[in-house]
């Protein structure tokens, strides 16, 4: 079954898509030594999330689109539309008190 999505626009006004039931984001510009947005450090910081759903007993995808940037990628965690405030509620309640200090890379789309 393919992922429904929704399209956005960066801001440069380049359109992207997210997946509906996106719980956090994480822009991804490989593995080289000058990269801003290491791939890493940002598999590093979503597996604390992918920690804090599985606590809750939240099943969750993964999604990635493309950018206009040909050197990045956007990730992204998704779960299902009945889980979507549940996970939302959770997910802010962490980056408000901890995530927001200790990541660099994660953001709530």
């Amino acid at each position: 079954m393919p992922t429904r999505v929704k399209h956005v626009k960066d801001s440069k006004g380049i359109p992207y898509e997210v997946p509906l039931g996106a719980v956090i984001g994480w822009n991804d510009t490989g593995e080289e030594e000058d990269s801003p947005c290491s791939t890493d450090v940002g598999i590093a910081e979503a597996n604390r999330v992918a920690q804090l759903l599985d606590e809750h007993h939240i099943p969750f995808r993964f999604f990635t689109s493309p950018s206009s940037n040909p050197y990045m990628v956007r990730h992204f965690f998704y779960v299902a539309m009945r889980n979507i405030k549940r996970a939302r509620r959770i997910i802010n309640i962490w980056y408000d008190n901890i995530g927001k200090e200790s990541t660099t890379l994660l953001y709530i789309p």
